[in-house]
């Protein structure tokens, strides 16, 4: 069985505790709002999570834990200025030491994923060598539909994959372990949630929304 994180020595873990999220833009830096809500988004299905499976007390009431998610956003970078090594090692060393521990979401404008998993990748190399407990994290790609999307179905057409993928995320951090370490996670503590349209209707489904949602 997979070690738990140590626990934060100011939170009682049957009570609650507290995360840290990375919020990574690995494209032109225009993903501000799309990281907001994909964070938006974790934070209310944690919730509800929570509150749906919550534990019945010895008086029959169910009490939900108090999961504090601590969001830690970089500067904007420049579209020559993604988020590099130095912006990766930044960000694992000014980590809080009370927190416990480090997730992240990343996502790029571009059609691959693989910007957005690259970002992940360097933090995960600089957080162990900050000794900062990783848990993982969510690389998307096509991030130029995640903000004019949020409005529709969470497991529609155009957020399905994300909001699986989240799902996934909230099971690691319900169950207070890394990503890798749960039955259904991959080796790296990445999970991938790809552009819902085919590449050739990407662009086109970009411009569109460039015009019709400025």
């Amino acid at each position: 069985m997979a070690a738990q994180f140590p626990h934060s020595e100011d939170a009682d873990p049957a009570c609650g505790f507290t995360i840290g999220l990375a919020l990574l833009d690995a494209s032109t830096g225009k993903l501000g709002a799309a990281l907001l809500h994909l964070a938006d988004d974790l934070e209310e299905a944690l919730g509800v999570y929570e509150r749906t499976f919550a534990p019945q007390q010895p008086d029959g009431i169910a009490q939900a834990r108090d999961i504090r998610v601590q969001r830690i956003m970089p500067p904007i970078p420049s579209a020559a200025e993604s988020t590099g090594p130095e912006e990766a090692a930044r960000i694992a060393g000014a980590f809080p030491g009370h927190v416990r521990p480090l997730y992240a979401l990343a996502a790029t404008d571009a059609y691959a994923c693989t910007p957005a998993e690259h970002a992940l990748m360097r933090l995960t190399a600089s957080c162990r060598e900050a000794g900062v407990p990783w848990g993982g994290g969510l690389a998307c790609g096509g991030g130029s539909l995640i903000e004019p999307c949020a409005r529709g179905p969470r497991m529609g057409r155009m957020r399905r994959a994300r909001s699986e993928r989240i799902d996934q995320l909230i099971a690691a951090i319900r169950s207070r372990r890394a990503v890798n370490d749960m039955i259904d996670g991959p080796a790296s503590g990445i999970l991938l949630a790809p552009c819902p349209l085919p590449a050739p209707l990407y662009p086109l489904a970009t411009n569109f929304y460039e015009r019709h949602c400025p």
